[in-house]
């Protein structure tokens, strides 16, 4: 087989060809002469068929005849030892049928050769006996084939035996085009046509893919016009592609520069004579030879949306490590928004996590997805997501247990369910001192509890029901240390020293942290009397430290066993959005926190954060919501904005971006809904 190329369009292949020729030179007969003469034949610059060759393929053709008799042959019958019976050219009539000496009228039309022999020799066995017949094709009427577009001879062709597709090509005087930008196709006289691989048939002609010819095939060698389609959306050059050779949908992202995203995080939508298509972006990259991967036509459009999730997670008593806003690459889970807000700051079971969306409000098992992520809920656009302490109270464990610190209990819980939270005590129950220190009415009352009739159950009145703000603290029977705890940036054990008063005693744990109420510091003695000092005069108190104040003494005296406790301050506001480090910031017992004050506690602004539009959400003594936008790089009544102090449960929100107002209305109004049930702001 051979393909002639005008210009030269398959001179880089010719290697395959001679390697197949000399395969082909090894096969006996006729196929060993033909292959012979092939592999001679690209020996020229060009590859084309010389006529000498084309001679003796017909002549093969002759011996070798398989095609069906039709009218217009012209075959030869010779009868042994009887030549008056013999007949050197009966031509085929329209009927089909020969006329033959003696016998008369025999049909052959429509029979091979072999076929037409044995009908004219059973016509003579009613003359002779045993009578020897031979049948040759002496003239075979041209058989066609069609040829149409990029072949140097395009036309028809009569058709010589065995040929293939790639033999018309080649008799058709080549290919005129770079395989690349031919789209063949082949169909027989009366059947759907079907697509043809050149390069197959150029790499292996023996292979299936090189059809055998029959009468009235066609082969169609088109160029391949081009398909303008149009990619929108996330892609990095968006607009027209012209696709060329191969026109899927994979071709015209590449055309479009590439996806600015991830396949998994990519909605892609066709659209088609006004109909819309979902495309996988996964499945087309996964399998680029597969059904996901669509043919496109003239006009289609692909719009590609990268899947974007705009969240708010908010948390109640600093819950979560960095509440505010997120913008989502993809589909995303609860579990998923947590994280990327930093995590819980205390285990799954120990807070209540929902969901937000418009006016319903979605539970969320947060334990269970947390060991079963099949589990995770899915979050939309413009969900709030609400992480809150348990319906129980919120207590403070300290001293001697296993896992001392700040834990939310389930609702009813007891001073047993603390113990266990906080893995136990370290020490043995007969050697523990054990108390509760409680707020009631303003005043702090300390309960004592006998651990010994605790843990034994022998008593169960000491297992009392906690409530919120409790402070359980544990420490040895024999102590000659003072434990101090709360507010403090060590709480701990301290050995007392010689001139050692209150103020010495909550510098050496460290010193008071910005959440300390100083007016509020208790003292709960070996026998269990209590009381509470005003230590604020000892410090000098601003938004960024506590610190001493010299010369300043507060009248307590303590004693070995004493337990001091620095409580929380109440009074606090949340700064939310473009700040560095979003979340609760306490506001002074002695002063005032101004929203200049605030955004430089949460580390300043951020890139891209608008202060001009920053937001302040305030709820009224009778539980209203106020919502404003102060901005704060301005002058409003002779003063600067940003020294306008802030009131307790105030939230800042400062937005980053570009903001519409429906955008910033959306956000504000989110933060108004969370003024139900148990507030934001813990308390």
């Amino acid at each position: 087989m051979q393909f002639v190329a005008k210009n030269s369009f398959f001179l880089p292949r010719r290697r395959l060809f001679g390697c197949v020729m000399a395969a082909l030179a090894a096969l006996p007969g006729a196929a060993q002469s033909q292959a012979a003469q092939s592999k001679s034949a690209h020996s020229g610059s060009q590859l084309s068929v010389p006529p000498a060759q084309r001679a003796q393929a017909h002549s093969a053709a002759q011996t070798s005849f398989d095609f069906p008799l039709e009218p217009g042959d012209i075959l030869a019958v010779n009868v042994a030892n009887h030549p008056e019976m013999n007949s050197p050219g009966l031509s085929i009539n329209e009927a089909g049928k020969v006329t033959l000496p003696v016998v008369g009228n025999v049909l052959v039309a429509g029979k091979s050769m072999a076929q037409a022999q044995q009908i004219i020799t059973a016509a003579y066995s009613g003359q002779l006996r045993k009578p020897q017949v031979s049948v040759t094709l002496v003239i075979a009427k041209p058989r066609q084939v069609n040829l149409i577009g990029a072949v140097t001879n395009p036309g028809p062709l009569n058709l010589i035996n065995g040929w293939r597709v790639g033999d018309a090509i080649d008799a058709a005087g080549g290919l005129t085009a770079p395989l690349e930008d031919i789209v063949a196709t082949f169909s027989h006289a009366k059947g759907a046509s079907q697509k043809l691989d050149l390069m197959k048939i150029l790499a292996s002609p023996g292979s299936a893919a090189n059809l055998t010819l029959k009468k009235g095939d066609t082969i169609s060698l088109k160029l391949f016009q081009g398909r303008r389609v149009t990619v929108l959306g996330d892609v990095k050059v968006p607009g027209p592609v012209l696709l060329r050779r191969q026109a899927r949908f994979l071709n015209a992202l590449t055309g479009a520069g590439g996806l600015l995203q991830t396949p998994e995080t990519s909605e892609v939508t066709l659209v088609r004579s006004n109909r819309k298509i979902t495309l996988s972006a996964v499945d087309a990259f996964n399998n680029p030879d597969e059904r996901g991967n669509l043919e496109l036509i003239n006009g289609d459009q692909i719009n590609v949306k990268a899947i974007r999730t705009a969240v708010s997670v908010v948390s109640f008593q600093n819950l979560v490590k960095g509440p505010g806003s997120y913008i989502l690459e993809g589909k995303t889970g609860v579990l998923r928004a947590l994280l990327t807000a930093g995590g819980l700051t205390v285990p799954p079971d120990q807070v209540v996590v929902s969901i937000r969306r418009g006016a319903k409000e979605i539970p969320v098992n947060i334990e269970k997805a947390t060991y079963n992520p099949a589990s995770d809920l899915a979050l939309q656009t413009g969900d709030i997501l609400l992480v809150s302490p348990l319906e129980g109270p919120k207590v403070k464990i300290a001293g001697s247990f296993l896992r001392p610190g700040e834990v939310n209990l389930k609702k009813e819980a007891t001073l047993l369910d603390a113990i266990f939270t906080a893995g136990g005590l370290s020490a043995k129950p007969d050697e523990t001192r054990l108390n509760i220190l409680r707020n009631s009415n303003g005043h702090q009352v300390v309960l004592n509890i006998d651990p010994v009739s605790l843990i034994g159950l022998r008593d169960l009145g000491q297992n009392v029901r906690l409530q919120d703000g409790d402070l359980v603290i544990a420490n040895p029977q024999a102590a000659s240390a003072v434990f101090v705890s709360g507010e403090v940036e060590k709480p701990g054990e301290y050995q007392m020293k010689e001139g050692d008063g209150l103020v010495e005693l909550l510098l050496r744990a460290g010193g008071p942290n910005l959440a300390a109420a100083l007016k509020q510091v208790s003292i709960v003695r070996r026998n269990g009397t209590s009381m509470t000092a005003d230590v604020s005069p000892a410090f000098k108190i601003n938004t960024m430290q506590n610190a001493k104040v010299e010369g300043v003494r507060i009248p307590v005296e303590l004693h070995e066993g004493d337990l001091i406790n620095v409580p929380r301050n109440p009074n606090k506001v949340l700064i939310m959005e473009a700040v560095a480090r979003p979340g609760y910031y306490p506001i002074p017992e002695n002063g005032t926190l101004t929203i200049g004050d605030a955004l430089l506690l949460a580390g300043g602004t951020i890139g891209g954060a608008r202060l001009q539009e920053v937001a302040i959400v305030h709820r009224t003594a009778n539980g209203t919501v106020n919502k404003r936008i102060v901005p704060v790089n301005q002058i409003a009544k002779g003063k600067f904005t940003i020294d306008e102090p802030l009131s307790n449960g105030d939230v800042v929100y400062v937005p980053q971006g570009k903001v519409s107002q429906s955008k910033l209305n959306t956000a504000l109004s989110g933060l108004s809904i969370l003024q139900v049930g148990r507030s934001i702001f813990g308390f």
